[in-house]
């Protein structure tokens, strides 16, 4: 049956120009978000499904994926639930894990499970994709890539600053201008709720109010009336709105409103400190305003949020939001943990860039070179010298006509990229589906040529003796073994195991070809010595997966490791077949990521400065000195020099422990003396060196 070839609703294929354009994009973000102090993770792309409902809303648990259990947890699904309208029960019963939703609440459990390893303040950011079960349309899918910076540890507001101008830096850099920010606080909202309704009313309050730009004030005011909120709320909401344009007489108004409320009186407060410090460094790329009518309905946020909307003339909407939350990590056992978090929309992002032409022209990185193939004879020769060429980083091709110089090239990709991670020892044993198809010939039907792969391939795990024992379990004739034993006896000699294979094959074109093709493979990879790989024939090798068709390889790890195999692939011949499309012949090989990764720890190969580390630390003498030092912090990070403001007005001795803790070498000392004086110290922590320099040289210091 041909299948239609498609990709799943919200979902979409990334074609090379694509990619290009993205990594573009991801390489800007990640390298903001180091000068900014913030360090890369990763977690899972599931989740326990209890670690992702309760935190999102019922709106919120609706759109999350769930996953089937498999095997026999299945057979434990509760019917009766389902039956007796209990709906949240009966999923629970059908599943027990999640794809991530989003990137905060991993990021709230990871903390939570490894705090005792973490130094807090702690700064992460994290690119990764999430899913949702949302209805697709422009600039919104249900497998998109989010990307977030979170700060846990800390409820100092300078970290609300910090935030705010990671999105004017790297809008800055990607040349995207116009750019607003909104900004509220919870407990203005909160407060505005409790004047006239319940405090538990603030959840629909808030999922309501956060259509504004959606549904208009018309919307929003009749759906509050239908839920039946007070009339005086929509007062409140509408004379707001009249001063929409005026932030001073709006948060005068709400003082006027908030004389005996404590919680709202701190809301404008901590708002204004936000705004005020946020402008102490002009903006390049992006505006700031209040906007009461923005409510962010996650009900996790605690403190200031804020929305990030795109150029008006793209006509795209929000492109990154986020805000304070003070007890996400609460729920996973670990309490009084604030931290503010900011996401960045990577799709939307993208679609700004693309509609206002905004990437630059030369992303995708092209062959230079082509080597004119005149035949095996010639080309031989020109693959030698097409080698010299990538040994200059020169990237070049031989052009391929249909020959088997692809099987030869990703020989010699392996080669390439375990030279550069300087993993040597690795094995690269290759074997052809058409000698094995001819062995299975001489005594068995062809058909049962899966089943003999399928066996042969547990040659490494189980021994000769096992694959024996389950061949002739399987009824396989003796002879055929008799051949595996012989060629047992001759595993070192290669020449003398294709010449005893040649004299069975005497009547099998298809094991002939098989036999030439290897070993044409097997000569002209030897053209250019390999530096970290050696190749060696291997009848055992059959890697089951009935697709392959031609040349066969596994890729062994050193042997000292214990690690096994590190990579393999093949000669396919009609994978698209089943798509409609035929005669599309290809090689591959797959690289074992994790496994590679495991060879390069246990061989102590990764380089030790990988980790992009924090600079220079300011210390923190108060708001007045920090807002000084603020302006400095921004100038060195304009130099690409990652720094950071110790978040409170704390003893200097635990702001220089915390310095010592994060492996920061320099620190710079600016309280209002030095400041009024028009001088910094800066303290090497290396040598315990402290040295006084004019304030105008700080700059030209790193």
């Amino acid at each position: 049956m041909t299948i239609k070839p498609s990709t799943p609703k919200g979902t979409r294929d990334f074609s090379s120009a694509d990619i290009a354009k993205r990594n573009y994009l991801k390489n800007i973000l990640q390298s903001t978000f180091e000068e900014y102090g913030f360090n890369p993770l990763e977690t899972p792309s599931f989740e326990k499904l209890e670690t992702l409902t309760g935190v999102y809303g019922d709106e919120g648990d609706r759109l999350v994926f769930k996953i089937l259990n498999s095997g026999q947890k299945i057979n434990k699904a509760d019917f009766n639930s389902f039956k007796n309208g209990e709906i949240k029960k009966f999923v629970r019963s059908l599943s027990e894990k999640a794809l991530r939703y989003d990137l905060t609440v991993p990021f709230a459990r990871y903390v939570a499970q490894h705090q005792n390893e973490l130094t807090f303040p702690f700064r992460r950011y994290q690119i990764q994709p999430v899913w949702r079960a949302d209805r697709p349309q422009r600039g919104r899918y249900q497998e998109f890539v989010q990307c977030d910076a979170d700060i846990v540890g800390t409820k100092s507001l300078w970290q609300e600053v910090e935030v705010l101008h990671l999105y004017d830096r790297v809008f800055k850099k990607l040349k995207i201008k116009d750019v607003f920010l909104r900004v509220n606080h919870r407990n203005i909202l909160f407060a505005i709720i409790s004047l006239f309704e319940d405090e538990s009313r603030i959840h629909d309050f808030t999922v309501v109010l956060d259509k504004f730009d959606k549904i208009g004030k018309k919307g929003v005011f009749k759906e509050l009336i239908g839920k039946g909120f007070n009339s005086k709320l929509l007062d409140i909401l509408e004379k707001l709105s009249v001063l929409q344009e005026n932030y001073k007489d709006q948060i005068k108004y709400l003082k006027s409103l908030f004389k005996k409320s404590q919680i709202g009186l701190e809301g404008i407060s901590e708002l204004e400190f936000i705004i005020n410090s946020f402008k102490i460094v002009s903006p390049e790329s992006v505006g700031l305003k209040f906007d009461f009518t923005l409510a962010r309905g996650l009900s996790y946020y605690s403190g200031m949020i804020v929305e990030v909307d795109a150029p008006r003339k793209t006509n795209i909407g929000s492109i990154g939001g986020g805000g304070r939350y003070d007890d996400l990590t609460t729920i996973f056992g670990m309490k009084d943990i604030s931290g503010v978090g900011v996401s960045f929309g990577f799709e939307r992002i993208y679609l700004v860039m693309d509609e206002l032409d905004l990437f630059p022209t030369n992303l995708i990185s092209s062959i230079k070179v082509l080597f004119i193939n005149f035949g095996n004879s010639a080309a031989e020769v020109a693959y030698s010298y097409l080698i010299k060429l990538r040994d200059k980083k020169i990237s070049c091709e031989l052009y391929p006509t249909k020959s088997l110089w692809q099987e030869v090239e990703v020989l010699h990709l392996y080669d390439r990229v375990f030279k550069k991670l300087k993993i040597k020892d690795v094995f690269l044993r290759v074997n052809h589906r058409n000698i094995l198809f001819a062995i299975i010939s001489l005594f068995e039907d062809e058909s049962r040529i899966h089943d003999f792969t399928v066996v042969l391939d547990k040659f490494d795990k189980i021994g000769k003796k096992g694959v024996f024992k389950e061949l002739i379990g399987k009824g396989f004739n003796s002879k055929l073994l008799d051949i595996l034993e012989k060629l047992s006896v001759l595993q070192e000699n290669y020449k003398d195991q294709i010449k005893y294979l040649k004299s069975l094959f005497k009547k099998s074109q298809i094991g002939l070809e098989g036999i030439s093709e290897l070993e044409f493979i097997i000569n002209s990879f030897k053209i250019v010595s390999p530096e970290s790989v050696g190749l060696k024939f291997d009848f055992t090798l059959a890697r089951g997966l009935s697709y392959y068709s031609g040349m066969i390889v596994e890729v062994d790890a050193p042997r000292k490791t214990n690690i096994g195999s590190i990579g393999g692939g093949g000669r396919y011949d009609d994978l698209t077949t089943i798509f409609g499309m035929k005669d599309i012949s290809g090689v591959g090989v797959s690289f074992g990521f994790e496994r590679i990764y495991l060879v390069m720890d246990e061989l102590d190969l990764f380089p030790t400065n990988l980790i992009s580390s924090i600079k220079v630390l300011f210390i923190n003498f108060g708001n007045s000195a920090a807002e000084v030092a603020y302006s400095y912090l921004i100038k060195l990070r304009d130099k690409k020099i990652s720094c950071e403001l110790y978040p409170i007005e704390a003893k200097l001795n635990k702001q220089l422990s915390y310095a010592n803790s994060k492996g920061i070498k320099k620190v710079v000392l600016m309280g209002s003396n030095e400041i009024r004086d028009k001088v910094f110290e800066l303290k090497d922590m290396e040598s315990g060196k402290q040295t006084r320099y004019p304030l105008s040289k700080l700059t030209d210091l790193f």
